[in-house]
């Protein structure tokens, strides 16, 4: 039995090291699998009668496996025999009074891989962040006649309670605040939304970012394209943007709204129901409605990382080719999920795509770069700028569905 695990267990750390550049590996993942191992082997083998030998005798036969396997000095040393002395050596059973010889030798050569000892520097840096923060020094005491002559300027961003483009002028770009529900003190909660209106008429493009609260990259996307790359003289429509569409969950760092739930699992909300239902209705009546074409940014989910890849049902026409124009290296063939942003537009009429820009909860100049100059292909595609598309150096992988790889992903 011992000598299937730890074959078995080469076998994952191999693979694990040959995905190295394509993934972000979980090194929790291992600690849960060895976990469950020492226990059954204790089980099993420590506490009968023959249970030193049968230990030795494991130990021997791991260590005759693991020489005589030519995958094994590519698992664990990078072309140089290493002893597992990183931070995670140890960790795993530090809570337990004794362990399995063999136990530790797994632990071992998992702890001494390069996909572990760059976690331990992650982890690192995540303490001395935290010490750093613990030791500033506090700011000194202010002044109280100081504190009286500070001003507040209130912000001139004016807030209404439905997008109405119509009002909003020609050649400029607008900044709004748009009402979605109230909390449970009757204090609004309002979106941020950026108005780009050309000088001439032209479609809607509408483009929505953070729905999932920590998905950040569609972000600076979005202020970018507003910053940098529109050209009002020579706009021909209207883009809206909402750069951070799920307030509340972009200000606590989750996924979900503030009741815990999914908006993008929730469209087209109610009128009359929970505040996220309430929220998911308004957004789509007062915003999304007024769009001809969406574009919904998000990132890989908490825990995975991603490529720059794009969901969209490749049956319609006008979505096909949106997705084509975004350059992804990836194309997701799918209807949109049952209450998503992506499914509620398209049964409004409205084409709609899902781009997935990269990791959560971080921002990636790459990928932001990339995925923006989808954006401006598609503008251009539509005769809102005057840009000339950019052509792919590869055509996308085109597929049905997408798995994703817990513990390596």
């Amino acid at each position: 039995m011992g000598i299937g695990c730890m074959q078995g267990l080469i076998g994952i750390v191999t693979l694990t090291l040959h995905l190295s550049e394509f993934s972000q590996t979980n090194i929790t993942a291992f600690q849960k699998i060895l976990k469950k191992y020492d226990k059954h082997f204790r089980a099993n083998v420590i506490f009968s009668s023959s249970a030193a030998a049968a230990a030795a005798e494991a130990t021997v036969a791991s260590e005759a496996a693991v020489a005589s396997d030519p995958l094994s000095s590519t698992i664990v040393f990078d072309g140089t025999p290493q002893p597992a002395t990183n931070g995670h050596s140890g960790r795993m059973f530090a809570h337990r009074g004794s362990v399995t010889a063999q136990g530790k030798e797994m632990w071992g050569l998992v702890t001494a891989c390069k996909f572990a000892r760059s976690e331990d520097d992650e982890n690192l840096l995540f303490r001395a962040r935290q010490l750093y923060r613990k030791r500033v020094p506090p700011l000194p005491p202010t002044d109280a006649d100081a504190l009286n002559q500070l001003h507040i300027v209130e912000s001139d961003i004016p807030t209404v309670s439905n997008l109405d483009l119509d009002a909003l002028p020609m050649g400029k770009i607008s900044r709004l605040w748009v009402v979605l529900a109230k909390d449970g003190l009757s204090a609004p909660i309002k979106v941020p939304v950026i108005v780009a209106k050309g000088v001439r008429d032209g479609p809607v493009v509408g483009m929505t970012a953070a729905l999932h609260g920590n998905e950040l990259n569609g972000i600076p996307l979005i202020h970018r394209l507003f910053s940098q790359e529109l050209q009002l003289s020579a706009l021909h429509g209207t883009v809206v943007a909402v750069p951070v569409t799920n307030v509340p969950g972009y200000l606590s760092g989750v996924r979900t709204f503030n009741d815990g739930v999914d908006l993008n699992r929730l469209m087209p909300g109610k009128k009359n129901g929970s505040i996220s239902q309430v929220y998911a209705y308004n957004l789509m009546e007062r915003i999304v409605s007024k769009f001809n074409y969406l574009l919904d940014l998000h990132t890989a989910s908490k825990g995975r990382v991603n490529s720059l890849y794009v969901r969209s049902n490749m049956v319609n026409e006008v979505t096909r080719e949106m997705s084509r124009l975004q350059n992804p290296q990836i194309i997701v063939h799918n209807t949109s999920p049952d209450g998503s942003l992506r499914g509620a537009a398209m049964e409004l009429g409205i084409p709609a795509i899902t781009v997935e820009i990269g990791d959560p909860a971080r921002f990636q100049k790459r990928f932001v770069k990339n995925a923006l100059l989808g954006v401006t292909n598609i503008l251009g595609h539509l005769k809102m700028v005057p840009d000339e598309h950019d052509l792919p150096e590869f055509d996308p992988v085109v597929c049905a569905k997408s798995v994703s790889m817990d513990g390596f992903a």
